[in-house]
């Protein structure tokens, strides 16, 4: 789930209109999920992954994952759009279905999280993605799940751009690092991610699939 959103009053009762925010916001919707899709390239075998977008409405999308009867639904979201997503998380465990969720959000606010969902995943979602499988499928998904150090990228998978289907899309996102060595005061990924920079060949892998 992507968005942007203004929360700033002050900027709102100034009357600022933003004119390049609609643009830019519908440049980020446009690119595909990388992170889920990166966890999906970690989904091992016996296992089936889909991927679905927020695109008809939060009551829409629950009901229609509802329906295939998913053993575990995965959300990602940044701050923008973290309501949508607790709202997603709660029709789909109204329907009788288990979430997950991780992301940048999750990651400063686990208990906020954890009170709309049946897991949240802290910090870097590869490390721990085969234990929240695995609990999953025994039914005992644990409330918290967090790395013990930051995952290397130099063990990225693939991410699965086959969940994506066939059609064609305007952008794609590239991950070279992940976190930031600067980690400014008004960052949160460098501060919580990180850092981590992904060797060449497997950028130039991603590339290549693309």
């Amino acid at each position: 789930m992507s968005g942007l959103r203004v929360c700033e009053r002050e900027m709102l009762e100034l009357g600022m209109s933003l004119p390049a925010l609609a643009s830019r916001a519908a440049a980020i919707m446009s690119l595909p999920p990388l992170g889920l899709l990166t966890l999906g390239g970690l989904v091992p075998e016996g296992w089936e992954a889909t991927l679905h977008e927020c695109e008809g409405g939060v009551a829409e999308l629950a009901h229609r994952l509802a329906l295939d009867h998913p053993d575990l639904v995965a959300i990602s979201a940044l701050t923008p759009s973290i309501n949508d997503a607790y709202a997603l998380a709660g029709a789909l465990r109204a329907e009788g279905v288990r979430v997950v969720i991780g992301g940048l959000h999750a990651t400063a606010e686990p208990r906020e999280a954890a009170a709309h969902a049946d897991a949240v995943v802290v910090g870097d979602g590869e490390p721990v993605w085969p234990a929240v499988l695995a609990d999953a499928a025994a039914g005992r998904p644990r409330p918290v799940y967090r790395a013990e150090r930051p995952f290397d990228l130099r063990d990225s998978p693939l991410p699965r751009f086959d969940l994506l289907g066939r059609e064609a899309r305007p952008r794609y996102t590239v991950q070279t690092a992940r976190g930031c060595p600067l980690a400014c005061d008004f960052c949160g990924a460098s501060r919580l991610l990180g850092p981590s920079e992904k060797p060449v060949e497997l950028v130039e892998r991603e590339l290549r699939r693309r």
